[in-house]
């Protein structure tokens, strides 16, 4: 069962963290580059973990060095936020288990301002996750109670 001192241990481990969010599907298992259609790899440059190329190819006698980067963050949940994952992360589940924005504020020391935004971005994102895999109850003839 996870609680808030679970989550915050989980957190500091940054490398379980991480294959925890690939296997979940959060995070990308592997990303292709665009420049030389290879498999990048995945590499910590200071505090990011980014998918990088370094292939060079030779094309009409001439040497092309690839040198493209990507954040991991790149189209998943996390890609329009600066925070570290490990705060989301936090965050997510004090949202999740009600806490009151006050308690979240303290705990994991966020402005009011990116607390909110947070907020507003969860709903968003659950609300369009409700209408795109909601489906018909009920029918012709059927009585549907809901309580």
């Amino acid at each position: 069962m996870w609680n808030l001192l679970k989550i915050n241990e989980f957190c500091r481990d940054e490398m379980q963290m991480r294959e925890y969010l690939i296997k979940m599907g959060i995070l990308n298992n592997n990303k292709i580059c665009k420049n030389c259609k290879s498999d990048m790899e995945l590499k910590k440059i200071a505090d990011c973990w980014y998918w990088r190329c370094r292939k060079v190819r030779v094309i009409n006698f001439c040497k092309v060095h690839y040198n493209a980067k990507q954040s991991i963050r790149k189209d998943t949940f996390f890609s329009n936020s600066n925070l570290p994952i490990q705060k989301i992360l936090q965050f997510l589940y004090m949202l999740v288990k009600n806490y009151e924005q006050i308690q979240i504020i303290n705990e994991i020391q966020l402005n009011k301002n990116t607390i909110s935004q947070w907020m507003d971005f969860v709903r968003k994102v659950v609300e369009e996750w409700a209408i795109s895999s909601s489906e018909q109850i009920g029918g012709i003839g059927q009585v549907v109670e809901i309580w």
